[in-house]
């Protein structure tokens, strides 16, 4: 990972329930951005506090309105 160092230490710097919100929100941000090359470094992604931005969580979980359509019988 780029920039882990400043991640950790930029981490550590935030109030405990900033902490608790990047834990739960981290999983949907991933699964948001599917495409890695276009996901924010890590020490980006809390500087800017993106934590605390709305991911649709709908839009990569392989249903029909994301355009995935591995496994349907058409």
């Amino acid at each position: 990972p780029v920039s882990k160092k400043p991640a950790k230490d930029k981490f550590l710097k935030l109030s405990i329930e900033d902490c608790n919100k990047c834990i739960d929100v981290t999983p949907v941000y991933v699964q948001s951005t599917p495409d890695k090359k276009f996901r924010k470094h890590a020490v980006t992604w809390l500087n800017q506090e993106c934590f605390n931005d709305e991911y649709d969580q709908d839009s990569s979980n392989g249903s029909i309105s994301s355009g995935k359509l591995k496994g349907m019988v058409l």
